[in-house]
C-alpha cells in the first residue's frame, strides 16, 4: 500500500483529496481510466467506459435512458463503493460525509 501511495503522489491527481477516497479505492479508478486515452471530453469517459451517466436511446414512439452495454464493470464497481462510502452514516446515525448525504437524500427525494 506504501508503494501504491507513492505512485498516486507522482501521478499527480487529486482522487485522494475527495472524501471516502483511500488509497486502494483511487489507485483501482486511476488504473482503469489512465491507459484508456480513446475519450476527447469527461462526458464521454462516464458514459461509454464508466457507466455513470446514462444513455438516451430513442426510436420512433419511444424514448428512454439506459446504461452503456461497452462499459468497464471493474471500474463501475470502484465508483459504486466510492458512492456508498460517501453517504453512509456511522454507528450513531451521523453522517460520515453530510454533504455528500444530504445531496443524495435530496436527488432520491425529488
Amino acid at each position: 500500500e506504501q508503494i501504491i501511495d507513492k505512485t498516486l503522489k507522482q501521478s499527480d491527481t487529486h482522487l485522494q483529496t475527495l472524501p471516502g477516497v483511500s488509497t486502494i479505492t483511487a489507485a483501482s479508478i486511476l488504473g482503469r481510466i489512465v491507459p484508456s486515452k480513446r475519450f476527447s471530453s469527461v462526458d464521454k469517459l462516464a458514459v461509454s467506459y464508466a457507466s455513470i451517466a446514462l444513455v438516451d436511446y430513442s426510436s420512433s414512439r419511444t424514448e428512454k435512458q439506459q446504461r452503456s452495454k461497452s462499459d468497464d464493470r471493474q471500474l463501475n464497481k470502484a465508483i459504486h463503493h466510492l458512492d456508498l462510502n460517501q453517504i453512509g452514516v456511522s454507528r450513531n446515525s451521523i453522517p460520515k460525509y453530510p454533504v455528500t448525504y444530504d445531496y443524495y437524500h435530496r436527488k432520491i427525494s425529488a
